[in-house]
């Protein structure tokens, strides 16, 4: 007896061994390459084609079943026109040329308008109606005052993840600290959709009742209206106000991207006993990624470094790193110790089993967090110590996109 598939296609007729995958092209927010080597944000997703080919397995009905068809070696589409909105793309034969659409994660986005922020760690943020739970993912921009543009504390421009709801007007979010910042006006939160739901036909991710549509990658705009972001973070330790952040992701021909974040401060202390951002920078301390296929194959690995110090004999220090939190550490390799009086140990942390349970929200982050004795001496961490060319502490994220 014949089997067939939900969209009537015979199920021994096409099967993957039978037409061999293939797939020339890599997505890119760069027009000049599939391989960015710098940071860039772009409007514009384009399909570089890195074979001579510029071929693609596209499925065209039950009749016609899978198709290699041939395109131009640079195909474009637009990214959404709204922040923080996470989009799909798809690519399909027109009848002429292999072509490139997108579709928003969602089919609405909720957002919601802020009109108080405290000055607090964690702040309370007012939204009447927020309709928010814990856990959520947010961004927030257009605060005016400190508590929105603040280099390091800022809200402005930044994912966050919902710590608490306090009530159907009210929430707080998770690692932020605005105290002695000022809230003057405005803003407003986009809540960020997980990704839509695609089906497997042949061992290829197409789009859900509509398998004509082969999934090429996924990805996110910024706080830019209509951009998507690429940032490497800095290469070298010479700033470290710049977010480490690579929002496209490629289902093909992925590559792994490095991520750094570096604090060049010198010194600074903490013994709060709880984790929290390192040296309070929750805007900074952290590198954002796309990547929601293909987990159990490639590894998804975060390095955390901290060099710490106690005034006081062996107490408890810790370097750590979290997902899409700044509370908690998630590390799977020791990442505390014991320091004596005057001298500074170095701590290294590894995450190197990204949980797939979390792949849920499509948008993630690591975060470089630190642990401080709350009850002996004062503990100190430094950046750099003020040996910029000798040691540099941070996070670096290698990822697959």
């Amino acid at each position: 007896m014949r089997q067939y598939d939900k969209h009537g296609q015979l199920r021994r007729q096409i099967r993957q061994q039978d037409q061999p995958f293939v797939h020339d092209y890599r997505l890119s927010l760069d027009f000049d390459t599939p391989f960015p080597e710098a940071d860039i944000g772009g409007a514009q997703v384009y399909a570089h084609s890195i074979n001579r080919g510029n071929r693609a397995l596209i499925y065209e009905g039950v009749t016609r079943g899978w198709q290699l068809r041939t395109g131009e070696d640079l195909l474009s589409v637009d990214v959404p026109s709204t922040k923080f909105r996470g989009y799909d793309v798809f690519m399909y034969w027109n009848g002429h040329t292999l072509a490139l659409e997108t579709a928003n994660w969602g089919t609405s986005q909720s957002t919601g308008t802020i009109t108080a922020v405290t000055s607090a760690s964690p702040p309370q943020i007012t939204s009447t109606g927020h309709g928010l739970t814990d856990g959520d993912l947010i961004g927030i921009d257009d605060i005016t005052g400190t508590i929105g543009t603040n280099t390091d504390r800022g809200l402005n421009d930044t994912f966050w993840t919902v710590l608490s709801v306090v009530d159907a007007n009210n929430f707080t979010i998770d690692g932020a600290d605005t105290t002695a910042l000022d809230y003057v006006a405005g803003g407003t939160f986009w809540k960020v959709n997980a990704p839509n739901t695609v089906e497997v036909l042949n061992g290829r991710l197409v789009k859900q009742d509509d398998p004509t549509r082969l999934l090429v990658g996924r990805g996110m705009t910024r706080e830019t209206t209509g951009n998507s972001h690429t940032q490497f973070g800095p290469t070298q330790p010479t700033i470290y106000n710049e977010i480490a952040s690579w929002l496209l992701e490629n289902i093909y021909n992925r590559r792994p991207i490095t991520l750094r974040y570096g604090d060049l401060n010198n010194t600074w202390s903490w013994s709060g006993g709880a984790w929290r951002a390192g040296n309070n920078r929750a805007k900074l301390a952290r590198t954002e990624f796309v990547n929601t296929v293909s987990m159990q194959e490639e590894q998804v690995l975060a390095q955390a470094w901290g060099i710490v110090r106690n005034d006081t004999d062996a107490p408890v220090v810790a370097i750590g790193i979290g997902l899409n939190t700044f509370l908690d550490n998630f590390a799977d390799v020791p990442k505390g110790g014991t320091t004596a009086p005057t001298v500074f140990v170095q701590l290294v942390s590894e995450l190197s089993q990204f949980p797939i349970a979390s792949a849920a929200h499509g948008l993630h982050y690591f975060s470089w967090i630190e642990y401080g004795n709350p009850t002996v001496g004062t503990t100190t961490f430094a950046g750099d110590g003020g040996t910029t060319a000798q040691l540099q502490t941070g996070l670096k994220a290698r990822i697959w996109a």
